[in-house]
């Protein structure tokens, strides 16, 4: 493993720490983070190197900075993805980003199973979506009145509106794209 591998690590494994303990990715870790990628570009890869990372850099952030004005991602997960951005350059940018979409699917599934168990609501929301899919079913065969296809109950969605720890899918991501480049 190199050092760039190993500083992308590092700086993910700090990102979950802080994420999952205070539910924020502090400027203290994103931005030295990407300050070092860039250094570590224009070390091995001279100025098209640096530019090459710059560009990941700034194009991660632009990207991502949709999802951050819908409210779907924190600042500081923006600026981490910006900074793995830096560090991985083209196309391990590009890799990361879809090793963590699939990474933060599968984790958020788990935990929203997690809290719905923390909660007592699994079964009951199981059954309610195993009854509704009967009715759904059902009710196309018969022509009946609509029912919805997969209702949730109130205990659910206050479940899914909880925050979820963007960085672990990030690390989890930067793995990924580690071992599988």
């Amino acid at each position: 493993m190199n050092l760039v591998e190993t500083t992308a690590l590092l700086g993910s494994a700090l990102a979950v720490v802080t994420d999952l303990k205070m539910r924020k990715v502090p400027n203290w870790l994103t931005l030295p983070l990407m300050a070092l990628g860039l250094f570590l570009a224009a070390l091995y890869g001279g100025w098209s190197g640096f530019l090459i990372s710059l560009a990941c850099a700034v194009g991660a952030l632009g990207l991502f900075s949709l999802p951050f004005g819908l409210g779907w991602l924190g600042g500081g997960d923006v600026k981490l993805l910006s900074a793995l951005g830096a560090l991985f350059g083209w196309p391990g940018l590009l890799w990361l980003t879809l090793y963590s979409a699939l990474a933060g699917g599968v984790l958020a599934f788990i935990l929203v199973i997690y809290r719905l168990m923390r909660a007592r609501a699994l079964w009951g929301q199981l059954r309610l979506w195993g009854t509704s899919l009967i009715l759904w079913f059902s009710q196309r065969r018969t022509g009946g009145q609509p029912v919805p296809l997969l209702p949730l109950l109130p205990v659910t969605k206050s479940v899914l509106r909880e925050k979820y720890p963007y960085a672990l899918s990030f690390a989890v991501g930067a793995l990924l794209t580690i071992c599988f480049p």
